[in-house]
């Protein structure tokens, strides 16, 4: 090989390296983005939960 297609080479190489860091760094993003997502929705759900048992209790305090 001569020193052209080794540097080419060495180049390429550094390239795919950059590459598969990317990608493994979006993907671990991404997880975290969808986790805090999932622990949000679960967050809104409890909320909505304990509102609709503080308005039943309400309404079990109003009754005669």
């Amino acid at each position: 090989m001569s020193i052209r297609e080794e540097d080419s080479l060495k180049i390429a190489k550094r390239a795919v390296k950059i590459s598969l860091f990317c990608v493994c760094l979006v993907l671990v993003l991404g997880m975290l983005c969808v986790y805090m997502m999932v622990t949000q929705i679960d967050a809104s759900a409890g909320i909505n939960h304990r509102v609709i048992e503080l308005e039943q209790y309400v309404k079990d305090l109003q009754k005669p």
